[in-house]
């Protein structure tokens, strides 16, 4: 197996140089972002012309959305984050509003074919077998549906399991490249943001029963609602998305999905 690996092993831009020009380029989500290949975008962008670029939310500079790029790369943000967020507001990127459990199928049905999927993974493993690592979400449905996977291989990519893995032989091309996987570090509200929010937070928390399912988003208020849920009992989830705030309540015995 390591042969084979070491056959399939090559450089940021020999990798770059098998995605056609004009082609759509997944980018792997969050935290995972895989920054040597975004980088790699960036330092080779004469390979490149007029290449769709799709992702749900990355974490890095999201430098292929700066107006010098333009002839080269058309960004289309599936979540507007704070990287892309002004060059959409500018036309200089796009947004496409979509429930997050219906993208694997734009991906595999044809109306977002992937030319290419830029992973990031751990080594395989002895039997080959790659983990996603912090962000799974879409990626593996790109990577499953994309006409060329590039995938960087990163050791210190933390391995996760459940179906969160991609086996070596269904990746085409690999860079290693080692870097500490990004953290995101959320600023604490200042007295007043924090006063409004609690106050919220104790009322929305006053219409949630014992036993009740939870959605919810990401941010300060729902964290605040999650703060004022540790009288509740037998609660449970059902979300895409949740805040730091539910993992106090799971380690409490409060969310335990009993119900």
């Amino acid at each position: 197996m390591r042969s084979e690996y070491e056959k399939k092993l090559t450089t940021v831009e020999a990798a770059l140089k098998h995605i056609r020009r004009g082609g759509r380029i997944f980018i792997g989500s969050g935290c995972a972002e895989p920054g040597a290949l975004t980088r790699g975008l960036i330092q080779h962008a004469h390979l490149f012309a007029d290449n769709p670029l799709i992702h749900i939310l990355t974490q890095g500079e999201a430098a292929y959305v700066r107006p010098e790029y333009a002839e080269n790369f058309r960004h289309n943000a599936f979540f507007i984050g704070a990287n892309v967020r002004e060059a959409v507001q500018d036309g200089r990127a796009d947004y496409t509003p979509i429930f997050l459990s219906e993208i694997p199928a734009l991906f595999a049905s044809g109306p977002m074919p992937l030319d290419a999927a830029l992973i990031q993974v751990t080594p395989p493993d002895a039997q080959g077998f790659c983990s996603l690592g912090v962000s799974v979400d879409v990626v593996k449905a790109a990577a499953q549906s994309a006409r060329l996977v590039i995938a960087q291989v990163n050791r210190f990519m933390p391995r996760t399991f459940g179906d969160s893995f991609v086996h070596f032989s269904e990746i085409d091309c690999f860079i290693e490249a080692e870097e500490s996987i990004r953290e995101v570090r959320f600023k604490a509200p200042n007295a007043e943001a924090e006063a409004i929010s609690g106050k919220i937070g104790a009322n929305v928390a006053r219409l949630v029963r014992d036993g009740a399912t939870l959605q919810m988003g990401i941010g300060a208020i729902p964290n605040a609602v999650l703060a004022h849920l540790c009288e509740k009992n037998d609660l449970g989830v059902h979300t895409e998305m949740f805040s730091d705030g539910l993992m106090d309540l799971v380690a409490r015995g409060v969310v335990n999905g009993k119900r």
